[in-house]
């Protein structure tokens, strides 16, 4: 019986392994390595109103500090975002509960765009909202600046803007570690 529970442990972490060691090799069309990232974000405002930051061209020049962003918040619409460093196209939006994109940053590779896809979801009366974001097709090298461009420049400057939740590290963000 031991021998048993032995071989099934190795089987199930061969299993795991494979999973692991298929996600590092993942290749584009061009045959190029590309990762993933899945993030969450809590918010403390309704899904719409994280929504809204997602999609409406005054807020998100509000919180990017970039003029002329270009949203076109509807199915097959486009957008081009923080001076044109982000850029791509709405595959799909359902108000306020989600939206797939089809999303690129300037530096990567040319004709390279990622699969994104955005839930909100409401955290129940007065307690906010769960944003989950998953992103694949992210050049290999790319996905730690992705995260920090998620990070920094869009979640934490949408609660730093609009009062929509507490900020990581806010204090030595603005005082340079005082």
């Amino acid at each position: 019986k031991d021998l048993e529970k032995v071989k099934e442990a190795a089987e199930k972490m061969a299993q795991v392994n494979k999973v692991i060691d298929r996600e590092d090799t993942d290749v584009d069309d061009a045959g190029s390595p590309v990762g993933v990232l899945d993030l969450t974000e809590e918010f403390a405002a309704k899904a719409s109103d994280i929504f809204e930051c997602l999609t409406n061209r005054d807020k998100i020049a509000a919180y990017s500090r970039s003029s002329g962003p270009i949203v076109e918040a509807r199915q097959g619409g486009s957008f081009s975002i923080f001076g044109g460093q982000i850029t791509g196209g709405i595959e799909e939006i359902v108000r306020p509960e989600f939206m797939k994109q089809k999303w690129r940053m300037a530096d990567w590779p040319s004709g390279c765009f990622s699969d994104l896809s955005i839930t909100m979801r409401e955290l129940g009366d007065h307690n906010g909202c769960l944003l989950e974001l998953k992103q694949r097709g992210i050049p290999k090298n790319c996905v730690q600046s992705t995260q920090k461009h998620w990070k920094e420049r869009v979640f934490n400057q949408i609660k730093i803007v609009y009062g929509y939740g507490a900020v990581e590290g806010a204090h030595s963000q603005m005082f340079g570690g005082l």
